[in-house]
């Protein structure tokens, strides 16, 4: 069976902070226990070569462990926001031309539902 997953973008404000923002969030996601052997950095498709490479993390998040493993990956991704010292942090999931946005602040229970189904969707292919 192939791996599904989705992408997470780390977008500072300031572009040049992007491969140690990418660095902390790796770490951050490795560190816990669901994620562990489930991230891993690739090449962004479609950046700039001007701007040098710019990579984001793969979240595999296979069809059998996405009921629980989306709702873990919002938490833990607004749980790592919150933590960072500079608030010019963005991150972005995408699957497709799709994407959600996490944002430390504002991130109600309904919101953190919607983002979890979201994602829940995109892998099962509805």
């Amino acid at each position: 069976m192939e791996t599904e997953g989705v992408m997470i973008a780390v977008e500072p404000k300031d572009a040049a902070a992007t491969p140690q923002a990418v660095d902390r969030l790796e770490r951050w996601l490795s560190a816990q226990e669901e994620f562990k052997g489930r991230v891993r950095t690739v090449d962004r498709p479609g950046a700039d070569p001007a701007m040098g490479v710019v990579q984001d993390l793969l979240v595999e998040l296979g069809p059998d462990s996405v009921q629980v493993l989306a709702g873990a990956l919002i938490r833990s991704l607004v749980a790592h926001l919150k933590t960072q010292r500079n608030d010019d942090l963005n991150i972005v999931i995408h699957h497709g031309d799709e994407r959600l946005e996490v944002q430390a602040d504002g991130m109600d229970r309904g919101r953190l539902e919607e983002l979890e189904l979201r994602i829940r969707q995109w892998l099962r292919g509805s």
